[in-house]
């Protein structure tokens, strides 16, 4: 449809639409809401264009161990009476948590409001504990402050409440660490479909630029194909994972800049003259 807008036909210029092999339990990161629900603690989603969360309890299109964690946490929230935000009243905003697919291991990240040191001491520290205790493929909790009334879920200072938050998955042979706060597809096995035929055609050459890098899933396969490959990301966690994962497998003709890929890209353009740029924008696009 966007194709037809600007009088592109995409029969032309299309390949054939492909479908991801499981229509349940793919999606591997869970980004859900904390709310209540006649006076009862529930974990959820916006109703689209509202701010009413509705319960979405055992979402099938999570998978098993994400959706088991969420329901854990759920319990444990509710055991032992957590604030929950509402209005101008501060708590427990969000709950994000990633899965890898490589091994099956966890990071959770909570969202709160509350900036009070006893309710990080006595609230969520032994809840990531006791948590850890009870999901033994759980590999770390963080927490950020979060006071920011927009729909940004992740901004704000981060705060290691528990073990290592940072995953490891294995995407066209290397495996790449993931945090908390990097970007990474939700969906990995589709992913690995799309990174294959992106790189594909980009072919091979001296120099390519690479914007919204994240981790590097593309970025040192592409290393192999050129000479110079320059990625952008705006998440200096991502960036500084794409370096540490380039150095563990002796990759060096790799630069990766943390900023803005939209407002980076015209000097790049001009200074790198690439042969290539590829782009894997947010759901925005750019």
């Amino acid at each position: 449809d966007s194709l037809r807008e600007i009088d592109v036909d995409p029969d032309d210029i299309v390949a054939p639409m492909l479908s991801g092999p499981d229509p349940f339990g793919y999606r591997h990161y869970a980004k859900q809401v904390f709310g209540l629900e006649r006076g009862k603690v529930i974990l959820g989603s916006y109703v689209a264009g509202t701010h009413e969360v509705v319960n979405n309890a055992g979402c099938p299109v999570l998978a098993t161990p994400l959706s088991q964690l969420m329901g854990r946490l759920l319990e444990e929230v509710r055991g032992r009476r957590l604030r929950i935000a509402r209005g101008d009243e501060c708590g427990l905003r969000y709950a994000v948590a990633r899965m890898s697919r490589h091994n099956s291991e966890m990071v959770l990240t909570l969202v709160t409001s509350d900036e009070r040191p006893e309710h990080y001491k006595d609230d969520l520290e032994p809840l990531a504990r006791e948590l850890s205790e009870i999901v033994p493929k759980l590999r770390g909790v963080v927490v950020v402050c979060n006071t920011d009334p927009g729909n940004v879920l992740l901004r704000g200072e981060k705060t290691e409440l528990c073990g290592d938050p940072v995953l490891t998955e294995r995407m066209l042979g290397y495996d790449h660490l993931v945090g908390p706060t990097s970007f990474f597809q939700i969906n990995p096995q589709t992913a690995q479909s799309l990174f294959e035929t992106a790189v594909k055609f980009a072919g091979n050459g001296t120099s390519c630029l690479e914007l919204f890098c994240g981790v590097g899933a593309m970025t040192l396969p592409l290393a192999e194909r050129f000479e110079r490959v320059v990625g952008i990301d705006v998440s200096e966690e991502s960036v500084e994972h794409l370096l540490e994962t380039a150095r563990r497998h002796d990759i060096s003709n790799i630069e990766a800049v943390p900023g803005d890929a939209e407002e980076q890209a015209r000097a790049c353009l001009d200074n790198l003259r690439p042969r290539v740029c590829v782009v894997d924008p947010p759901r925005r696009g750019m």
